[in-house]
């Protein structure tokens, strides 16, 4: 996955990890389920994924950085957000979505909201799935 993320040359990376969760019941419309706390680059996040339009086939993925003391903290990542099949750790039908983002005490956390489209959706098997992020943590001095 951390091949994934490109033009971060000039950043200096202070951590980076995958953190995986497996989702289950996936049809359970309605259902919020939240990840336990993970660190990653000297932060800790957590995972929320919520499933109130599953029936409309879109997918709501938040992360939370609940570390950052005050607004004037920064921490500037990369992430990869994917889902991929159960059982399958390797699979070339993962599905990837990227992005950079800044967080801070009043940014703590980044919504990915995605319609599902036919190729995701059959990564979902008897109402399973695997869905993860993989995070790299920048030098928040660095000037973007």
């Amino acid at each position: 996955m951390k091949n994934l993320i490109k033009n971060d040359s000039n950043r200096k990376i202070i951590g980076e990890d995958l953190f995986e969760c497996p989702l289950v019941n996936w049809c359970s419309i309605g259902k919020l389920d939240r990840s336990p706390e993970f660190e990653i680059g000297g932060n800790k996040w957590k995972i929320q994924f919520n499933r109130t339009n599953i029936k409309k086939n879109i997918a709501t993925f938040k992360l939370i950085n609940s570390s950052i003391g005050d607004n004037t903290e920064f921490v500037f990542v990369n992430l990869v957000l994917y889902i991929r099949k159960f059982y399958e750790l390797h699979s070339d039908e993962t599905k990837v979505f990227i992005s950079f983002q800044c967080f801070n005490k009043t940014n703590n956390e980044y919504t990915f909201e995605k319609e599902l489209n036919p190729g995701t959706k059959e990564l979902i098997e008897n109402g399973e799935a695997i869905f993860g992020f993989y995070i790299r943590v920048y030098n928040n001095t660095v000037l973007f």
